[in-house]
């Protein structure tokens, strides 16, 4: 995977550390799609997938596969899509 010079890749289970807890945040936002689309029994997107099979997720990555997946959802679930863009946008 080729990432800009200014993004970081990080391992899908990589420890959480106070001084940097954006994979704590990231790796969540993932996992919660994962869950939601799992349980609406509805299958990744391409970009949530591209995540989980190879462990390794970026800032872009993540918000790549969130706009994505939102598309897949029903609308009972959007206003957690709306909770995990705050996090991702916000921290």
């Amino acid at each position: 995977m080729s990432l800009p010079d200014n993004e970081i890749a990080y391992g899908l289970t990589m420890e959480c550390s106070i001084a940097d807890h954006r994979p704590c945040e990231l790796a969540t936002i993932v996992g919660m799609a994962v869950d939601i689309s799992e349980q609406e029994g509805i299958a990744l997107p391409p970009q949530l997938k591209r995540i989980m099979d190879t462990q390794i997720l970026t800032e872009s990555s993540v918000r790549s596969a969130l706009h994505e997946w939102v598309h897949t959802i029903p609308e009972s679930q959007k206003e957690v899509a709306a909770a995990l863009f705050h996090v991702l946008e916000n921290g």
